[in-house]
């Protein structure tokens, strides 16, 4: 599938208008086995980076860097983060890791926030860096 960069159609608010090519039913397997893609080389959503049945951390984090992810997303809270062993070693660097908590079950604390986090994703996908939200 031909992949097309994302093209700005106007400006809205704080928010540039996007026009994107959103991936086909079937066709939105992401690199790993747990992840998979909203918008197709610019948006990923999955699991947390870890070892798993299927590979270990590192193999993971190379999954996700090589398909082109530039921004880490994390959506889990300080409780739910202490289950899981720490991943940032195993990524290069300038990768940038962004960490607004939302309660498993639950809702973002701040309706402002989330719409600055959704504004600052927007802007991450418009200037072709690729995020990864888990």
């Amino acid at each position: 599938m031909e992949e097309r960069a994302p093209e700005v159609s106007e400006q809205e608010g704080n928010c540039r208008v996007l026009s994107l090519d959103l991936p086909l039913p079937g066709q939105s397997t992401g690199p790993t086995t747990q992840s998979h893609w909203i918008v197709r080389g610019l948006l990923l959503a999955g699991a947390y980076p870890r070892e798993g049945k299927s590979g270990d951390t590192a193999a993971t984090c190379r999954a996700l860097v090589d398909a082109g992810v530039r921004v880490f997303v994390c959506l889990l809270s300080p409780e739910e983060l202490e289950s899981f062993a720490p991943y940032r070693q195993h990524m290069p660097d300038p990768i940038e890791h962004i960490a607004f908590p939302i309660p498993d079950g639950g809702v973002a604390e701040s309706v402002q926030g989330l719409v600055d986090l959704a504004c600052a994703i927007h802007g991450w996908i418009s200037d072709k860096r690729c995020v990864y939200s888990k």
